[in-house]
């Protein structure tokens, strides 16, 4: 197993200390806003028997914010390592999306340490997308590393096949990174076989 530089590890601890106060706030409005749009969807249900209440559905698309943790972190800069140096004299062009990109740490340090050469994050919920947009841009990667707002568990056909939305940038990714709850995994499969079909 390859070991980390130690300026690897340095930087992974300091963006984690950074962003502890930032998370905190992320995951504090994250459930809000769940639990206020799950309130909603119920109210809608019992004055409209004929509307569908989705609010075991949304829990599971919003769910709990869990940024990776340093370990995980070190984990993916060293595989990301590892393929870069694998392929150091071809040139690498690795492209990765993150589904469920959260505060966008899993996209914004593999670029600032040079292992990837651009990355991709959707989040369901805006105020990761605007945190993620502004980490990339304090850690000056703004231009290798995009931040979408989008559903990744709607229909594959939705964002890979249409043309006014992602399927450019999706095309383009290689690596895909998820970090997130067993339940989300489930309904991220048909996004998943689709992104993996080509």
């Amino acid at each position: 197993m390859m070991h980390l530089h130690a300026s690897d590890l340095d930087y992974i601890a300091d963006l984690e200390q950074q962003l502890a106060t930032e998370t905190t706030r992320l995951q504090t409005n994250h459930a809000r806003s769940a639990f206020q749009q799950c309130n909603e969807e119920k109210k809608a249900g019992e004055e409209d028997d004929t509307a569908g209440s989705i609010c075991g559905e949304l829990a599971n698309c919003l769910a709990p914010l869990v940024p990776a943790n340093a370990m995980q972190m070190q984990d993916l800069v060293r595989y990301l390592r590892e393929r870069h140096e694998k392929n150091e004299g071809n040139g690498t062009s690795d492209v990765m999306l993150d589904l469920g990109s959260g505060d966008g740490r899993a996209c914004v340090a593999p670029v600032k340490l040079g292992v990837l050469q651009r990355s991709i994050g959707i989040d369901l919920f805006p105020d990761c997308v605007k945190a993620a947009r502004l980490l990339a841009f304090r850690q000056d990667v703004f231009q290798s590393c995009e931040f979408f707002q989008a559903d990744a568990t709607t229909s594959p056909r939705l964002l890979v096949d249409n043309p006014h939305l992602l399927s450019d940038k999706l095309s383009a990714a290689n690596i895909i990174f998820i970090h997130s709850s067993p339940i989300l995994l489930r309904r991220l499969v048909p996004l998943l076989a689709r992104l993996t079909e080509r």
